[in-house]
């Protein structure tokens, strides 16, 4: 299955975001077997992580219908992640992690980053500046949410 496809079907133009709950409820539709990993407090909290399957849905559902005017990313993740549940799909959740980083100014081809967080590693801590291609697969490859495929 092409990414056209997948997009096409979906609704969905280079324009509009995408959400990996999303993805994943579209692929089981099509018979691939899903499980969504993450350790995102995107849109569920810590506390839920042992939660069994049905109480985890209730919980989203209750904390969606305490929102009912919110436009936020945060919202529409959690709405995809309800769907996908309630359609069969499976969650992991590990523990959150991470750390932000603010970023206050932009050359043509990096960023400067203010990291609060001592990592340790050369030229990355404190006040540095990133390429932003670096920085953008650092935040697709740290971003907390990962849809698991395995064919049938």
């Amino acid at each position: 299955m092409s990414t056209r496809r997948i997009l096409s079907e979906l609704g969905i133009t280079n324009q509009d975001r995408t959400y990996p709950a999303q993805l994943a409820r579209h692929l089981r539709r099509h018979g691939l077997e899903t499980t969504m990993l993450t350790s995102s407090t995107y849109c569920i909290a810590p506390e839920w992580r042992d939660l069994p399957k049905g109480a985890l849905i209730d919980r989203l559902r209750a904390w969606l219908t305490s929102m009912p005017d919110a436009d936020t990313v945060w919202v529409t993740n959690a709405m995809h992640l309800l769907f996908y549940l309630e359609d069969g799909g499976t969650v992991a959740i590990g523990d959150p992690s991470g750390h932000f980083v603010v970023l206050y100014d932009a050359a043509a081809s990096e960023y400067s980053v203010s990291d609060p967080f001592p990592t340790g590693l050369p030229d990355r801590d404190g006040l540095y500046a990133i390429p932003k291609p670096t920085l953008l697969t650092a935040c697709l490859l740290w971003g907390g949410q990962v849809v698991s495929v395995k064919k049938p």
